[in-house]
């Protein structure tokens, strides 16, 4: 994928402000999204081909929205 992947399954805006390379070759992505109702963090895990981990909160990523006025 020459480092590069896209996050198409989800709506909005994504930023990755931190990524982790894990033991057993997945990468780890910690960041934010912004939709309709402010921003939401995100988490998400992928293999080394650079696709979601779906062994990962069963979709590859997790989301947890503070709704707006958070960051």
């Amino acid at each position: 994928t020459g480092g590069k992947t896209t996050l198409a399954a989800l709506p909005g805006t994504h930023y990755f402000t931190d990524v982790l390379a894990q033991p057993d070759g997945r990468i780890l992505a910690q960041g934010y999204m912004h939709s309709y109702n402010g921003q939401t963090a995100l988490l998400a895990r992928f293999r080394a081909n650079g696709q979601l981990d779906s062994t990962f909160n069963g979709k590859g990523y997790a989301l947890n929205d503070f709704g707006q006025g958070y960051a």
